[in-house]
């Protein structure tokens, strides 16, 4: 390509079609940048660098992609590492540990991270779709999965928990406001957050937790 050429050709440009991959990348970018409210389909198109037609195709409207972004990005994901840890042996308290660092690395310090501060933000704008998002990420996923590794540590004897389903929500609740930081407050820090030594400091706290006995009567 020439310099003129270079210079005289567009950007980008505008193709008829695009894979739904494409679309929802673009609009979970728009949808965390300027929120829900505010993005329209024609931006969603434009920085997917297609028509509007064309989003029209795969989705009629704003819900319906929020809900695609849901379902083929953030649970498809959850199920595929939750089938591996449900099949692997050994020490639970290295699985779990395993499990909250993989999981910052797929969902919490990557782009999908934006979703749970959308949904905390404007969930009021489509609750039936913050409904969904809390029955089948939070609890159908992540819960599940988060009580399957406890009740599994408590029948191999490493821990000891009182109550498992309160501490499934503790836990579950501390993985969901590392999110919410990376997407607000963490902008505000002066010396950004190592989120490997954070987690390794995480999981020691919570496995001394698990790992007390039952006290002495």
């Amino acid at each position: 390509m020439t310099v003129d050429t270079a210079i005289s050709s567009p950007r980008w440009t505008r193709r008829k079609d695009a894979r739904p991959a494409e679309i929802l990348d673009a609009a979970l970018e728009l949808f965390v940048q300027q929120g829900f409210a505010k993005t329209r389909i024609e931006d969603i198109a434009q920085r997917a660098g297609v028509t509007g037609g064309a989003i029209y195709r795969y989705f009629p409207n704003k819900d319906a992609l929020l809900e695609g972004l849901i379902r083929d990005s953030l649970l498809a994901d959850l199920d595929a590492m939750s089938a591996k840890l449900r099949q692997r042996e050994g020490k639970v308290s290295d699985m779990i540990a395993d499990a909250l660092w993989g999981w910052w690395q797929t969902f919490g310090g990557g782009k999908l991270s934006g979703l749970c501060k959308l949904m905390v933000a404007e969930g009021d704008n489509f609750p039936a779709l913050r409904e969904f998002y809390f029955e089948q990420a939070i609890e159908e996923r992540c819960g599940r999965l988060i009580d399957f590794l406890l009740r599994k540590g408590i029948a191999q004897g490493e821990f000891y928990v009182i109550d498992v389903d309160y501490t499934v929500k503790i836990i579950r609740s501390s993985m969901l406001m590392t999110q919410i930081w990376k997407n607000s407050f963490a902008h505000s820090e002066r010396e950004a957050l190592d989120m490997r030594r954070y987690f390794n400091a995480y999981a020691e706290l919570l496995l001394a937790g698990l790992k007390q006995k039952e006290p002495q009567s």
